[in-house]
């Protein structure tokens, strides 16, 4: 397998990645390439990286994707861009945990805890209004000054 390989312009990076259909056989048709496109789309969006280019053939794929410094987008930092969306959502009101990941495209409400909800209250951009009951079904998150102040 190839060493992969990484071009790093000041603090960005760009990808260049390349999947191919398992024993060289031809799967994709013209509906199988748009569900992928579509796909690729959503993916972008929920990840926070850009797609510069792909290209999708019949065998096999290749994606040339844009990301910000890593380090912007650690756990302990809220993971960027996401986090902004996040709080862009809570600036129109108050949401739910399940409301915040439906809306972020998010599957997992622990996993949103975890990467998103916990970092984010930790430095203050945020707050639950039921911070003596930290598991009601009933908590709802709000925006703080501190989570205002970066939207503006």
């Amino acid at each position: 397998m190839r060493k992969k390989r990484d071009v790093q312009a000041g603090k960005c990076y760009h990808y260049h990645l390349v999947s191919r259909v398992a024993h060289r056989a031809f799967f994709f048709d013209d509906d199988e390439k748009n569900r992928f496109v579509d796909l690729l789309m959503r993916v972008e969006f929920f990840s926070c990286v850009r797609v510069l280019a792909y290209c999708c053939m019949s065998n096999h794929i290749h994606v040339f994707i844009y990301l910000d410094d890593p380090r912007e987008l650690s756990e302990e930092e809220g993971n960027g861009e996401t986090a902004t969306r996040m709080l862009a959502l809570l600036a129109s009101g108050e949401r739910s945990r399940s409301e915040l990941a439906s809306e972020l495209g998010i599957s997992s409400q622990p996993w949103l805890s975890r990467v998103y909800l916990n970092p984010l209250m930790a430095q203050g951009y945020i707050a639950q209004t039921l911070p003596k009951k930290p598991k009601s079904p009933l908590q709802r998150y709000r925006l703080l000054r501190k989570g205002k102040d970066v939207l503006a």
